[in-house]
């Protein structure tokens, strides 16, 4: 006899449907828009280049470094941008880019939380949804989010 489907294992089965993922597709493409004009401008460049160039050494000197440029953060967001360097190729657009694609992935997650806190509240799955779409819009459309998280190549703007 096959035991029945813990709580967890349901919650995860129900928790995305092909609507969902339509509408969060079409939330990041809204977002993706939004960040996109002034990105090389707003704001200027500043010392994020000295983040910039551990991704660099990662990538063109086999570095290995356990933190950043700043030892309060971690390499994470370094290895990443390498990654993203090593894909797209190093220029000077390349950063603000990464930032940019990594702001507006961000909004996957907060639809994601929304949509779940809003179903263990016990709302019927339109309302749930509603939540899920207001959340990620009021993210997509954050002013702070967009200039500081998806325009500047720091390792916080990978944090959330």
């Amino acid at each position: 006899m096959i035991a029945p489907a813990s709580a967890p294992e349901r919650s995860l089965s129900r928790a995305f449907s092909w609507l969902d993922g339509v509408l969060c597709l079409t939330i990041v493409t809204l977002g993706f828009a939004v960040r996109w004009p002034q990105l090389w401008n707003i704001p200027v460049f500043t010392d994020e280049w000295d983040e910039i160039n551990v991704s660099i050494a990662i990538i063109r000197n086999g570095a290995r470094p356990l933190t950043n440029a700043d030892a309060y953060y971690g390499a994470l967001t370094s290895y990443l941008m390498a990654g993203f360097f090593a894909l797209s190729g190093v220029s000077t657009e390349s950063p603000r880019l990464f930032a940019l694609v990594v702001g507006a992935l961000q909004i996957v997650p907060a639809y994601l939380l929304a949509l779940e806190l809003a179903r263990a509240a016990a709302l019927r799955p339109r309302e749930a949804r509603l939540c899920a779409i207001l959340a990620s819009a009021l993210l997509a459309s954050s002013a702070a989010h967009i200039t500081l998280n998806s325009h500047l190549a720091w390792a916080n703007s990978t944090t959330p």
